[in-house]
């Protein structure tokens, strides 16, 4: 799968996606219980994971 471009792609949004879905579910769920007030704290910690696990992902499907 990561040996042409389309194979490679595929990958990244396999592993990038969820990161960004996972991240806007667990903010909004911060925000259901009660979290209003964190948002903007919890929204930029989870946005700033989100964006280092993709750069990790892509740099490491870039290698293969």
């Amino acid at each position: 799968l990561g040996s042409n471009t389309l194979g490679r792609l595929l990958l990244a949004a396999l592993l990038v996606l969820p990161l960004w879905k996972g991240a806007h579910h667990v903010r909004s769920i911060a925000v259901d219980f009660g979290g209003g007030d964190r948002d903007a704290a919890v929204g930029t910690f989870l946005y700033l994971v989100a964006s280092a696990g993709s750069i990790l992902a892509i740099v490491a499907i870039a290698r293969l």
